[in-house]
C-alpha cells in the first residue's frame, strides 16, 4: 500500500530559489517512488509584499494575520492565483505531476470563524475535511492545497497553513506529517540552535510547555502535533527545511534535521 505524506511548505524557506528547487525535486522523487503526497502552503511573505504595495500594513496577533475584508481578497488572490500555481508549475516541470486546489474546492475545508480577543476578522478554524477529492486526485497527482476554508454561507476564511496540514493529515490518517521550518526543530534552549530535542513523545508535551522549554508560536504547533497523533497520524517531523534534501532525509531518519513526534 502506498504511504501518504502531508507536508507543510511555506514561510521564508518558500522564498529561497535554491531551497525551492531542491524541494520540488525531492517531491518528484517521492512521487516516482509511489508516495501519495499532499503539500499545504501559506504565502505570508508574498501576501505582505502585496499589501505593502497597496499601502496596507500587515497586522498580526499571536502569529495570526488580522484579516479584514480587503485583506481577505488579497490573501485569496495571492494564495490561489500566484503561490499555488507557482508551486504546481514548478513541481510539474521537475517531474511531479501536480494539481493545485484551495480549501474551497469541492468544499475540501469546511470552516467557521475563529473566536478570538481581539477579533481577527476572517480568520477561520476547520470543522470538517472532505477527503474524497484528495483521495481521488492522489491516485495520480501530487496535491497542492492553499490554506483557505469556506462555510455554508460561502464566506471564505484565512487559515493557518500549519493547521491546514495537521487537519488534512488527521483526516487522511497520514503515515507522516512533515512541517518544514527555518529552525532546527524544537530546541531545549531557545538561545542554542544546537540544542535540538530529537524525539518527543505526546506524554512529554504538556511538561515542555509548562516548564517554558517551548513558547510562542511553537506551542500551537506542538498541541496540534499531539492531537494529530491521537487521531491517527503515525509520525510527525518538525524539520529544518533549509537543509539539502530535507524531505527525502526525513523519510528515512530525522537525525540532525529536527524533531520527531511519536505517540506514547
Amino acid at each position: 500500500m502506498s504511504k501518504t505524506i502531508v507536508i507543510k511548505f511555506g514561510g521564508s524557506i518558500a522564498t529561497d530559489p535554491k531551497i525551492k528547487k531542491g524541494f520540488y525535486r525531492d517531491i518528484a522523487t517521492l512521487h516516482k517512488q509511489g508516495y501519495k503526497v499532499v503539500i499545504c502552503h501559506g504565502g505570508g511573505p508574498e501576501i505582505n509584499n502585496f499589501l505593502l504595495k497597496l499601502g496596507l500594513k500587515p497586522k498580526f496577533v499571536n502569529g495570526l494575520r488580522v484579516t479584514d475584508k480587503e485583506t481577505m481578497e488579497i490573501v485569496e488572490m495571492v494564495l490561489c492565483g500566484k503561490v499555488n500555481k507557482e508551486i504546481v508549475g514548478a513541481l510539474s516541470i521537475n517531474g511531479a505531476p501536480s494539481v493545485g486546489i484551495s480549501g474551497k474546492d469541492a468544499s475540501l475545508l469546511i470552516a467557521k470563524k475563529m473566536k478570538t480577543t481581539p477579533d481577527l476578522g476572517f480568520v477561520g478554524e476547520i470543522t470538517k475535511v472532505n477527503t474524497k477529492v484528495l483521495n481521488d486526485l492522489l491516485k495520480d497527482y501530487v496535491v497542492v492545497v492553499s490554506s483557505l476554508g469556506i462555510d455554508a454561507k460561502e464566506q471564505t476564511y484565512n487559515i493557518n497553513a500549519d493547521t491546514v496540514a495537521t487537519k488534512i493529515a488527521q483526516a487522511l490518517k497520514a503515515d507522516k506529517l512533515v512541517l518544514l521550518t527555518n529552525v532546527k526543530g524544537v530546541l531545549a534552549d531557545a538561545t542554542d540552535e544546537f540544542s535540538t530535542i530529537m524525539k518527543i513523545k505526546t506524554s512529554q508535551i504538556a511538561g515542555l510547555i509548562k516548564n517554558n522549554v517551548v513558547s510562542g508560536g511553537m506551542i500551537p504547533k506542538m498541541l496540534a502535533c499531539r492531537e494529530a497523533l491521537a487521531r491517527g497520524v503515525k509520525e510527525i517531523d518538525i524539520i529544518d527545511g533549509r537543509k539539502p534534501h530535507a524531505v527525502l532525509q526525513a523519510m528515512k531518519n530525522t537525525k540532525n534535521l529536527g524533531t520527531c513526534f511519536v505517540k506514547g
